[in-house]
């Protein structure tokens, strides 16, 4: 039976020879593509997994693009058919040379639990594993929207802090709500609003029922590796060192979560973005 369901969204631009964007808005030239090249059955399961729709901040500044896309899971996916639905929503975008710049689009994977809300012991392990093991790859992948990562960032620092002691000292989600309002995660301000770290959006507690991870780039290749992640850390039931954790480096953190066998993909996205 499921634990626990995605939700994918993922950014960038289509090259411009698959599109008839001159009598179709851009949404409607993809799918209008899908449907003329491909069977009705295969168009109509693409369409029932993968939502188009459009981005305008994901940019790739290349003519060869029609950028600013964004596709998102459908609906939300349980734990037992997310490779499934991975196979189907990544065979599209390949199909289709999906391409990205790093710096500019992002792949945003919401989690939650399967049939039921989140409870605030179950957030006490959580979120303290997962904020610590994504850390590591603030400087793997530096390119993401640049310093909004950095161990530095004011934002950064306050959701650590939020995470070890608000989270900590929380008697009940709507306890959690107040205090992270209280902390600034709704404040406008850059110094404050934690928010804008962007490695965990946890506004989206609230807003769609999810915990919202936005640091990885949106690389093909790498969404099985880091749903597979997602789904160790979610598994884990006891709350990991967090001194343990931000000391490693990806590799490491691979490893801990028994997925050190990914570690080439990692040096291939390296290659191509460094």
């Amino acid at each position: 039976m499921s634990e626990m369901r995605f939700g994918f969204e993922i950014e960038g631009g289509i090259p411009k020879k698959y599109l008839n964007i001159s009598t179709n808005c851009q949404v409607s030239a993809l799918k209008n593509n899908l449907k003329e090249n491909h069977t009705k059955e295969y168009a109509r399961k693409v369409l029932s997994e993968v939502k188009i729709a459009t981005d305008g901040t994901a940019s790739l500044y290349n003519d060869y693009y029609q950028d600013d896309y964004e596709f998102k899971s459908a609906k939300p996916i349980p734990d037992d058919r997310v490779f499934e639905h991975l196979e189907i929503f990544t065979g599209f975008l390949k199909e289709y040379e999906f391409d990205y710049l790093p710096s500019k689009c992002g792949l945003h994977i919401h989690i939650s639990p399967f049939g039921k809300e989140w409870e605030i012991e179950q957030l006490k392990s959580f979120l303290p594993n997962l904020f610590f093991s994504l850390a590591p790859f603030t400087r793997f992948f530096r390119e993401r929207r640049k310093t909004h990562f950095a161990y530095s960032n004011k934002a950064f620092c306050n959701l650590g802090r939020f995470i070890m002691e608000d989270l900590q000292f929380s008697t009940s989600i709507d306890d959690l709500r107040t205090r992270f309002q209280a902390r600034g995660g709704v404040n406008i301000s850059e110094e404050r609003n934690f928010e804008a770290s962007h490695i965990i959006k946890l506004r989206q507690l609230w807003d769609l029922g999810s915990v919202e991870t936005r640091i990885f780039p949106p690389d093909l290749d790498l969404i099985e590796v880091f749903t597979k992640l997602l789904q160790k850390i979610y598994q884990n039931k006891y709350k990991i060192s967090h001194s343990r954790l931000t000391s490693c480096n990806i590799r490491d953190i691979l490893k801990v979560y028994e997925l050190g066998q990914y570690y080439q993909v990692f040096q291939n996205y390296q290659k191509r973005w460094r």
